[in-house]
């Protein structure tokens, strides 16, 4: 079993180190122009939440989506990635983790960043119990964790807030448990029910003015996923260059070792069925695998299917778009019941 474990990360670390480097893409493709480590002292970023900004040079951005994984949305974002040699970092919710696995294991597959985004979506700043607050931060590192194992290389110390709502006792938290809070800089307000249009519109339109940054985006939505090989496009024609940004392995490790057990009974318990899942996953990889092969494993879904629209899953206007779609999980029945808050219930600034 480690030889097979070992087989696959190590697969998963080449796969990362040759999909980095933009000089290996084709000719006309955006690429990826440079990869940015963010050490946890670089402290809270994103212009929408903090004063503190990634080091970017005008014309870099860096794409970030939230909420997923989920099946067919977030695997179409990633063919757009791939088709275009572009990395990115994903927000992952655990429930969503622990709902769909393989298409957590095909982001890191195609060596994206694999961030935090809490256990269950739950406005933190909303959330009275401290324990809970504890849990859904500990919870959500500790189920990527679980599926991909505690040393993998795209396991991040970045956590990203539900709604970037936050307080001061949750900004000092998250600090202590050496993660760092990654904000944005601009947004596709692509929750909303409006259309794919609208939200490559309002992304350029932040960008061209603001000339750099951190492009919040959500891998659930299906405006989002029909609109991300357009919105590439219009990076490639604006001349802008994708900064991948990456954690550093000791900060991650670090992280990992503060994180605290859930207090919460439950949480536990689909920790635990989660890590059991993820073993017996290595297991079935035999060690005298070829790359292809295990490459084939490690992508190919393994949730069962079921056919649904999406009016349980999500917002509005994709209740109007019936599609095939997964099993909900309980933070996808959440997101299309309750609309997210305003930047101004929040206390952010625009």
């Amino acid at each position: 079993m480690k030889r097979a474990t070992a087989a696959v990360l190590a697969l998963l670390g080449c796969g990362i180190s040759e999909f980095a480097n933009a000089n290996n893409c084709a000719d006309g493709k955006l690429g990826t122009h440079r990869v940015l480590e963010v050490p946890v002292s670089t402290g809270p970023v994103g212009d929408i939440s903090y004063r503190g900004q990634l080091p970017l040079a005008r014309g870099e951005v860096v794409l970030t989506f939230d909420d997923g994984p989920m099946p067919h949305r977030t695997t179409a974002v990633l063919d757009a990635l791939k088709a275009e040699c572009v990395r990115a970092t994903f927000f992952v919710v655990g429930t969503m983790a622990r709902q769909f696995p393989s298409t957590l294991r095909r982001v890191a597959a195609d060596g994206h960043t694999i961030a935090s985004h809490s256990w269950s979506h739950a406005y933190l700043n909303r959330v009275r119990s401290d324990q809970r607050r504890r849990d859904e931060i500990n919870g959500g590192l500790l189920a990527v964790s679980a599926v991909l194992g505690p040393s993998h290389p795209a396991l991040s110390a970045f956590f990203r807030f539900p709604g970037l709502g936050k307080t001061r006792a949750l900004e000092a938290y998250v600090a202590d448990q050496n993660l760092i809070s990654m904000s944005a800089d601009i947004v596709g307000d692509d929750w909303k029910p409006i259309s794919s249009d609208q939200v490559l519109h309002r992304v350029m339109r932040q960008l061209n003015s603001k000339g750099r940054g951190i492009i919040l985006l959500h891998d659930i939505q299906k405006r989002t996923s029909d609109m991300v090989p357009a919105l590439l496009q219009a990076l490639k024609a604006g001349g802008y260059k994708v900064v991948h940004v990456v954690p550093s392995a000791r900060d991650t490790r670090t992280a990992l070792a503060l994180a605290e057990p859930p207090a919460s009974a439950r949480i536990t318990t689909a920790l635990a069925k989660m890590t059991s899942e993820a073993n017996a996953f290595a297991s079935r990889s035999p060690a005298d695998a070829s790359p292809m092969q295990l490459a084939a494993q490690i992508i190919q879904p393994d949730e069962p299917q079921s056919s649904s629209t999406a009016a349980a899953l999500l917002t509005p206007i994709a209740i109007r778009q019936p599609e095939r779609a997964q099993a909900a999980s309980s933070f996808a029945v959440i997101a299309a019941a309750e609309p997210q808050p305003s930047f101004e219930e929040l206390g952010l600034r625009r």
